[in-house]
């Protein structure tokens, strides 16, 4: 029982390192991508535009897959519906295969989206109709701070976790 129980704790202190690591990256990354956001001010809102489909594109993606499945396909195909409205902007949407995109195109279901043009890159994004730049703003913000509060409260937790460690292995020496 006694070798059972130190290989699970071998495998939580893996674990846990693992954890505390990815956790720290995506700290890392939140505020970088955080701190990258530009100001609503920044986008000129250039109104809602209907947008149709028009084609269905398969494109290639790295495999997220791990083991030999990754190793012997690192890429796979994925299907995107792509729309276009009437003065040029284009949306597109990953689908679950062909066929769904096939349908999407053949039904033409428009899509309403808003059009918003970052004045600082000349470059734009739509989002939803009902959205407006402030809120697009703000909801990445809170995306990014969410994880990096999680991200936080796990470095935390693991700290608090060894110091506890620590100090029973301290007070188990004296």
């Amino acid at each position: 029982m006694s070798k059972l129980k130190k290989r699970l704790r071998e495998w939580i202190v893996v674990i846990g390192s693992m954890l505390l690591i990815l956790s720290a990256s995506l700290a890392f990354f939140s505020i970088k991508y955080y701190l990258a956001l530009p100001s609503e001010k920044s986008f000129a809102d250039e109104g809602i535009y209907t947008f149709s489909p028009y084609q269905v594109l398969p494109g290639r993606v790295k495999n997220t897959q791990t083991g030999r499945s990754r190793r012997m396909n690192p890429y796979v195909t994925v299907y995107n519906v792509h729309y276009k409205a009437k003065d040029g902007y284009t949306y597109t949407v990953r689908v679950s295969g062909k066929s769904s995109g096939q349908k999407i195109v053949r039904e033409n279901v428009p899509l309403q989206r808003r059009v918003l043009i970052n004045t600082d890159n000349n470059t734009y994004i739509t989002v939803e109709a009902e959205e407006s730049a402030k809120s697009y703003i703000s909801k990445m913000k809170g995306k990014y701070i969410v994880i990096l509060a999680l991200s936080a409260v796990y470095i935390i937790f693991y700290i608090v976790i060894w110091y506890v460690v620590l100090m029973k292995k301290r007070e188990n020496t004296l």
